[in-house]
């Protein structure tokens, strides 16, 4: 495996790769565990090269959001790459990614709290443009055939292959089940900011998507109801503090209302809530 730290010399080094050679893609924040393993080794599995990126974007945190806390371990995380069948990695610094002459952003609809009032989108304006924005550079600047997103962030999915498609990025946009802890628990780099007694909580957000979509499958159709149901199971636990519960378009993350026919399909329900210091997001697909 070989570490690239600017974007200059990573295109050179692309460059020469032969042409024949399919490129494979998975970006990250570092911060790695088991779930960014699952994306790694897949895309080990299925390309000749394995590009690894690890660089917490600036522009998906608002100001009071965690950004200077948010956990780095490069050191663990090239050992990891390296272990999963990392071909590259790419750790570029901000001033790379966004020089001072930078001036263009990337806007999703799917991402706009207009269009979901139970979202990222809602809750974290800037996010989705964060996102967008470093996905269409690293894709635009790597040239990747395929890159891979972990479905526990499914409104994330949703703006990642919307812009693909929308911006003829030309690459495959390939998604990886949740990987989760034992109990449940989504698996994510936050999770290191519960303490022992909150880490004991935090299934609960699993346990009532399970409950929501046993609901669903027993001919729940009513969305307000299946959305309070889900509330009522989570904020019964009042160490969690619930910010939404979505039931959406798995694909276009417009909020669903009323009673929806059975025959419905693309339906997602999602949730986040704080537990102390961690925002914690999961979703459970109702409808393929």
């Amino acid at each position: 495996m070989i570490t690239i730290r600017s974007s200059e010399d990573l295109v050179s080094h692309l460059n020469t790769i032969p042409r024949s050679s399919s490129i494979g893609i998975v970006m990250t924040m570092g911060a790695l565990h088991d779930g960014h393993g699952a994306l790694i080794r897949q895309c080990a599995s299925e390309n000749d090269v394995t590009l690894v990126t690890m660089f917490v974007n600036p522009l998906q945190f608002a100001p009071h959001e965690d950004f200077r806390s948010y956990p780095r371990t490069p050191e663990v995380d090239s050992q990891l790459c390296r272990e999963w069948g990392a071909s590259i990695l790419f750790a570029p610094e901000a001033h790379d990614v966004y020089p001072s002459s930078f001036d263009t952003h990337v806007i999703c609809g799917v991402g706009n709290a207009d269009r979901n009032e139970h979202s990222e989108g809602a809750y974290r304006p800037t996010f989705f443009q964060g996102v967008a924005t470093v996905v269409a550079k690293t894709l635009a600047l790597t040239r990747a055939d395929r890159c891979y997103f972990g479905l526990k962030d499914a409104q994330q999915c949703a703006v990642v292959k919307r812009i693909t498609e929308d911006l003829w990025l030309r690459c495959e946009v390939v998604l990886v089940d949740t990987q989760r802890e034992s109990d449940g628990l989504a698996m994510s780099s936050r999770n290191t900011y519960l303490t022992e007694s909150e880490r004991s909580e935090a299934s609960v957000l699993w346990k009532a998507l399970c409950q929501g979509k046993k609901l669903w499958n027993g001919g729940m159709r009513d969305v307000g109801k299946l959305r309070d149901a889900v509330k009522q199971d989570i904020t019964r636990h009042e160490t969690l503090k619930l910010m939404y519960v979505s039931v959406c378009d798995r694909w276009t993350m417009q909020e669903l209302h009323g009673h929806l026919p059975h025959d419905r399909r693309a339906v997602v329900l999602c949730v986040a809530a704080m537990l102390g210091r961690a925002r914690l997001i999961d979703n459970i697909v109702l409808e393929q």
